[in-house]
């Protein structure tokens, strides 16, 4: 096997393809990735057990010339690792089945390979259900959803769950305390009330830096995935059910209304908040009609208190508590004006804005 690359084209495949191996999986073949070299074309493939890639190039004769096809396996982030310090057009060559030299102009490096038997085989995806979808939207559904999902509790609420229903995708996460909800319009819709979910982990890097403004969004019964020109990512498909949330939205009776801009109350909760301990993370909130104060006790430490007027109110009196970092998070898919709803017994926070419509923040307040 013999051919000459670009550096520059080789390093950015290498960049994307590389984020969907596992560098300390105990199976090696997961640290690796299988390197297929065609008169065509050069494919890509690495997988992490659960998320995996399969992305090819072209052969065009002048970024990347095919003297000799072939297949070796190589240890992904040390393979990465040298590409990066070359330059100009790269020659790779495996004269023999274990060696593989990397040379260009007076650099030569040569790597030891793997046994192309020790790599997973990746299962062809059939049975698929496709729609076209937004990229850039799509990465902010995932942006407006993510952080809520748990680092520390079951399965499911370390999940993404997506629902096709009434011409749209639904995301939501959550971790019991707080949901966050993002409603994607879909143009050509045709899937109802189908619905998955997804380890937060692996939605996370689902779409590379490389995809155009389109892609095709699709799933099956075991798993989901984007594809786009030479490349597709499948992911596996967590087989648990998720809470119904849509409830928790038709439910809330609405007593108090908060109007107030996002720079406004990120301005008063950072000016008590002293971030000494992930444990202490209560803000101690009393609102009425001409006055917000913002509370924050560190035990045996400090007492930190903020106060504003730069808002429209409207029910009565009241107080709560609310976990910072909740607050923060649920503000930051924001811009500008926020409303945040109350409900009547002030179990459930809702906060939106018209910067992000298609998302909805919900946070329960910290028990006194």
């Amino acid at each position: 096997m013999k051919f000459h690359i670009k550096k520059q084209l080789l390093d950015e495949t290498l960049e994307i393809v590389t984020k969907y191996s596992d560098p300390i999986n105990s199976l090696y073949g997961f640290r690796c990735i299988l390197i297929k070299v065609e008169n065509e074309k050069i494919t890509f493939s690495a997988s992490n057990g659960v998320i995996n890639i399969i992305k090819s190039l072209d052969v065009d004769d002048v970024n990347i010339k095919i003297e000799e096809t072939g297949m070796f396996l190589i240890q992904a982030n040390i393979f990465k690792n040298v590409i990066k310090k070359l330059s100009g057009m790269i020659t790779l060559n495996q004269e023999f089945s274990t060696r593989l030299e990397i040379s260009q102009r007076n650099s030569n490096y040569k790597l030891t390979t793997n046994p192309i038997s020790s790599f997973p085989e990746i299962e062809e995806n059939i049975n698929l259900k496709k729609i076209e979808i937004d990229t850039n939207e799509f990465r902010k559904a995932i942006k407006s959803t993510i952080f809520a999902v748990s680092q520390d509790s079951s399965l499911v609420y370390k999940c993404i769950n997506f629902k096709f229903k009434d011409n749209k995708l639904n995301l939501t996460a959550t971790d019991a305390a707080r949901l966050s909800y993002y409603s994607m319009n879909l143009n050509n819709y045709q899937y109802s009330n189908e619905e998955f979910s997804v380890n937060s982990k692996d939605v996370k890097d689902l779409i590379p830096a490389d995809a155009p403004k389109k892609i095709t969004f699709f799933f099956n019964r075991i798993k989901m995935g984007i594809e786009y020109k030479n490349t597709v990512i499948t992911s596996r498909i967590v087989d648990l059910p998720y809470p119904d949330i849509e409830s928790l939205f038709t439910s809330m009776d609405i007593e108090n209304k908060l109007f107030i801009k996002k720079e406004e109350i990120n301005d008063l909760i950072n000016k008590v908040w002293l971030g000494t301990s992930d444990k202490q993370n209560r803000l101690e909130f009393t609102i009425n009609k001409s006055e917000i104060s913002v509370l924050n006790k560190l035990d045996e430490i400090s007492i930190s208190v903020a106060k504003t007027q730069n808002f429209k109110f409207e029910g009565k009196a009241f107080e709560f508590d609310i976990n910072y970092h909740f607050l923060k998070d649920a503000l930051s898919v924001f811009e500008g004006d926020v409303l945040i709803l109350f409900d009547k017994n002030i179990q459930k926070i809702l906060i939106a804005s018209d910067s992000n419509k298609e998302s909805k923040q919900l946070v329960t307040p910290m028990r006194r």
